[in-house]
C-alpha cells in the first residue's frame, strides 16, 4: 500500500472509534488535510486549514465516539503563532476554533479522553491546556516546560496528564490539583533543545518516548515515571525522526533520519513489557 503526496506530510492520526484500523487522517505542509480509507486504498475527502494562513498541519486527533477531529496548524517553522480547529468529518467543514489564551501559539500535540468530552493540548509557549469540547474553551491552563511543551496525553484512569518538553523532562500532572506534579523524570543525556515525543499504548498505562537527540526509544510506565526506563527499544544508526505505538495492533514503530524503519510487536503483562 502506498500514498503519493506532492508536499511534505507533517502529521498522521488513526480513527479513534473502536480502535479502528480503517480510516487514516494525514496533514500536509500546504494546509491540506486528507482522509484515507486504508482497507479500500482510496482517498475519501480533502479538507483545508483556515484561509491558508496556517499551512503547516502539524498535529491531528480523532475525537472518540464522534464524527469529528481536531487539527493544529501554524505558519512556518520559525513563527510559533498557530490555530487549533475542530472539523466535522461528514461535511469536511470547520466547526469551531479553540481559544488559545493568553495569546495564539503553535500547538504541538493533542489527546482526547475516552469519551471525547475533554481535549488536552501541548504548545510551544510551554503551557498545557485542557479544553471542554462543548464550548472549545480552556478549563485549565498552566506552564509546564521550559522552551516549549512537545507532547501530552491522559493516563489510563484519566486522573493525570503526562507531558514532555524541549527541556527533556517527562512530567505527570494531577488533574485534581492544578499544576501539581505527581512524578517526573528526565530523558538521559537529552540535549535540552530537541522536542520529546510521547506515544502511549492503547490502554495508556505504558508509553514510548524519544526525540531527534536519540538513536533509540524508551518505554516508561505511565503511573510510575520516576521508576525510570522499563525497556529500551531499537538501535538506529541515525537519530530518530518519529515514533508510534498503534493502539489496536500494539505495534511499536520508529523512523530514523537515514530512512531506516523499524517495527516491533509487543505484549504487555501486568507490570512490564515483553
Amino acid at each position: 500500500m502506498g500514498m503519493e503526496c506532492a508536499t511534505e506530510v507533517l502529521s498522521l492520526a488513526w480513527e479513534a472509534a473502536h480502535h479502528s484500523e480503517r480510516l487514516l487522517l494525514y496533514g500536509l505542509a500546504n494546509g491540506q488535510i486528507r482522509l484515507y480509507d486504508v482497507q479500500n486504498r482510496r482517498h475519501l475527502q480533502d479538507m483545508s486549514s483556515r484561509d491558508g494562513k496556517f499551512p503547516r498541519v502539524a498535529a491531528l486527533a480523532f475525537r472518540p465516539c464522534c464524527t469529528s477531529f481536531v487539527a493544529a496548524a501554524h505558519r512556518n517553522k520559525e513563527v510559533d503563532a498557530g490555530v487549533l480547529l475542530s472539523y466535522d468529518l461528514r461535511t469536511g467543514q470547520e466547526e469551531m476554533m479553540f481559544e488559545l489564551m493568553p495569546e495564539p501559539t503553535r500547538v504541538t500535540s493533542m489527546c482526547f479522553n475516552q469519551n471525547g468530552r475533554l481535549l488536552v493540548a501541548s504548545s510551544m509557549d510551554g503551557r498545557i491546556r485542557l479544553f471542554d469540547m462543548g464550548s472549545c474553551q480552556p478549563i485549565m491552563s498552566w506552564p509546564a516546560h521550559t522552551g516549549g511543551t512537545s507532547s501530552v496525553f491522559f493516563n489510563s484512569d484519566e486522573t493525570a496528564i503526562i507531558s514532555a518538553g524541549l527541556d527533556g523532562n517527562i512530567l505527570q500532572w494531577s488533574l485534581h490539583h492544578r499544576s501539581r506534579t505527581i512524578s517526573s523524570t528526565t530523558l538521559p543525556g537529552h540535549d535540552h533543545r530537541s522536542a520529546v515525543q510521547l506515544c502511549p499504548n492503547g490502554d495508556g498505562d505504558f508509553f514510548l518516548a524519544s526525540s531527534e537527540a536519540y538513536h533509540r526509544a524508551f518505554v516508561y510506565q505511565a503511573d510510575n515515571i520516576a521508576s525510570g526506563i522499563v525497556q529500551t527499544m531499537f538501535n538506529h544508526s541515525a537519530p530518530i525522526l518519529d515514533i508510534d505505538w498503534h493502539p489496536a495492533l500494539n505495534l511499536i514503530t520508529s523512523l530514523a533520519q537515514d530512512g531506516t524503519f523499524c517495527a516491533t510487536k509487543v505484549m504487555s503483562s501486568q507490570h512490564h513489557i515483553i
